[in-house]
């Protein structure tokens, strides 16, 4: 379910249909924290050059590989709440401080 909901901003953001390796899924409450590389049904890599992270993927400042995704479940149903594409660096500090998240929640277990 979580995927799930994830999936239509990330398929909107890279232009067609994907699936998620994951590196975590982590939940605590009513968050969950997903950290996966998205890729074609079929395995393919998405062509990063074909969206509008193309600027920043070619001046490799765009790590691709990495797909961080923050969403909190209301009235039963998982909602996004943020997402960072492509960061290069920490992305989920400022969650921690605009949302009161612990740290836990975004380290790997």
């Amino acid at each position: 379910m979580i995927l799930d909901a994830l999936r239509p901003a990330i398929e909107k953001e890279t232009g067609g249909p994907v699936q998620f390796v994951i590196t975590a899924i982590n939940v605590m409450g009513p968050w969950a924290y997903v950290d996966a590389k998205p890729q074609r049904p079929d395995g393919r890599p998405i062509n990063w050059r074909a969206t509008k992270y193309r600027r920043d993927y070619e001046a490799d400042v765009f790590s691709g590989l990495v797909l961080a995704l923050l969403l909190q479940k209301q009235d039963g149903s998982w909602t996004v709440v943020g997402t960072f594409i492509g960061p290069t660096d920490v992305a989920w500090y400022e969650w921690v401080e605009k949302y009161k998240l612990p740290e836990a929640l975004f380290k790997a277990r």
